[in-house]
């Protein structure tokens, strides 16, 4: 039942995403009947591969949503001078997991298990795809 309300959940983020311009962030249900995780592969501005994944977890309080950055196929010494302390310039540094190349940004908001959440959900994931092509195609720009 749960994962039927996860796949649900999910199909509703990527419809919302699709509709932002954003391409199909591809599923992953979790060990966890309570947890979900989407991702999308991309080739910044810089050429280089990155994947953008969101983790929702749900809670007493509704769902948790973090956000995960990755170099793919970069080494990680290249990839963490590239990308600085916080990429996302969000208000909390992330977690930087090497390897293997990841920024984690934990708990970034929490929203409720209705239509408005998902809403939300789908405005936190867009906003940082956005921030991340932002900061990437700033950041190649200047060491060119």
């Amino acid at each position: 039942e749960q994962k039927e309300k996860n796949s649900d959940l999910a199909q509703k983020v990527n419809d919302l995403l699709k509709n932002k311009g954003i391409g199909e962030f591809k599923i992953a249900q979790a060990k966890s009947a309570t947890t979900l995780a989407g991702f999308f592969n991309f080739i910044g501005k810089d050429n280089k591969e990155y994947q953008l994944r969101y983790v929702l977890k749900y809670a007493e309080n509704g769902i948790v949503i973090s956000i995960y950055i990755n170099g793919r196929n970069q080494l990680s010494q290249d990839f963490y001078n590239f990308m600085g302390e916080n990429p996302l310039d969000y208000p909390k540094n992330p977690i930087m997991n090497k390897p293997p190349c990841w920024y984690i940004y934990d708990d970034v908001l929490t929203v409720s298990d209705d239509e408005e959440g998902v809403a939300k959900i789908a405005e936190t994931v867009a906003d940082a795809y956005n921030r991340l092509n932002d900061y990437i195609a700033k950041k190649s720009k200047s060491s060119n």
